[in-house]
């Protein structure tokens, strides 16, 4: 799950923010249970998974870790996109990713009474560990791919996406600098033209 990502294309909306943030966690059509904001966010987080999964970059990338990890290769490129936006100094200077991050939380915090119960545990699990940031660095997201995983894949080895992180490292960024910028692009328009 990209969390950095889907904070960051909220674009200062609070809300849609938290939406987008939890998406993952609000199934089917429980999004219309939510506030229309938060609402809003759901469905915004569903629309950037949708472009990511059809988008070329996004494909060659999964290709790379589905090679050895067959179907859950397609959980690791979006995770380590985090990475590279996290290290965008278009986007991000290490001052104002920290500062990014302590407000992401406020805010998911401040709204948690309106959330999925299933998501609070994993949320206090990323404060705490403070993923957002710790994205930043290789061993953040390196400790992320291995918790997947434990999680998702235990029966591969922990370090194989890890391993496949760093022999193609140069060739994920540049495939991230390819599609971020679509991604982005696509998402203005869509909050744009919506009401």
């Amino acid at each position: 799950m990209n969390y950095l990502a889907h904070a960051f294309l909220s674009f200062n909306n609070d809300e849609v923010l938290v939406g987008n943030f939890v998406g993952d966690y609000v199934k089917g059509k429980q999004w219309q249970d939510l506030p229309y904001s938060i609402a809003k966010g759901v469905l915004l987080h569903r629309e950037i998974d949708f472009f990511t999964d059809q988008h070329p970059e996004f494909i060659k990338c999964k290709r790379l870790f589905s090679k050895e990890l067959r179907h859950y290769g397609m959980l690791f490129p979006d995770v380590i996109f985090d990475h590279f936006l996290a290290n965008d100094a278009q986007r991000f200077s290490n001052e104002s990713l920290k500062e990014f991050s302590e407000r992401v939380y406020k805010i998911v915090e401040f709204h948690m009474d309106k959330l999925p119960r299933k998501f609070s545990y994993n949320f206090w699990r990323i404060k705490s560990g403070n993923w957002l940031y710790g994205y930043r660095f290789r061993g953040g997201i390196e400790n992320a791919l291995r918790g997947m995983v434990r999680t998702n894949c235990m029966n591969y080895p922990e370090m194989l996406p890890v391993e496949i992180f760093r022999e193609n490292y140069s060739a994920l960024e540049e495939s991230y600098k390819v599609f971020f910028p679509e991604l982005e692009t696509f998402v203005k328009e869509l909050l744009s033209n919506s009401p």
